[in-house]
């Protein structure tokens, strides 16, 4: 039977993690935590969709339209089974508003719930992408236009 050196200890015998390490560390990766907490989430989720949609609803002045782009603004954000193979504005046509309407509702809804965008929303790195190409568009066009002179009439600039 071999012995041990009572002056070296091997390395592979050595913790060099502190305790409150183990303790921060572990609980949180544990697979039962993980699930308790996708259920909280999905449970946020549900009211946040639940509360706007009553916020349309206890309106006084609520129409069908109303609640339709509410309710197709959110679900286009969560990328909901229902919106698969309709666009932003193939709703909004059928709805009777703007693409912006939902779109702008989806975008709020996500940023608000620090969600990853859905199939049916551009990436953030593309909507910088589009915000530089809209706006070089704009500056070519503004370029290009000769703006009609209007006399002054006594107005000064």
């Amino acid at each position: 039977m071999g012995s041990v050196d009572d002056t070296y200890i091997p390395e592979g015998w050595i913790s060099r993690t502190e305790p409150w390490e183990l303790i921060d560390g572990k609980w949180q990766d544990e697979p039962a935590d993980l699930v308790r907490n996708a259920r909280v989430q999905a449970v946020r989720l549900l009211n946040a969709f639940g509360s706007s949609i009553e916020s349309v609803l206890s309106r006084p002045d609520c129409t069908l339209r109303d609640v339709k782009i509410r309710f197709f603004g959110l679900c286009g954000a969560l990328g909901l089974n229902l919106m698969d193979g309709r666009s932003w504005t193939d709703l909004a046509e059928e709805i009777g508003c703007e693409r912006a309407s939902l779109s702008k509702l989806g975008t709020e809804f996500v940023n608000a719930h620090n969600l990853d965008p859905s199939f049916m929303m551009r990436r953030p790195e593309a909507c910088v992408a589009y915000t530089h190409s809209r706006l070089d568009s704009i500056a070519e066009s503004n370029a290009k236009a000769k703006l009609p002179s209007v006399p002054p009439k006594g107005r000064r600039v």
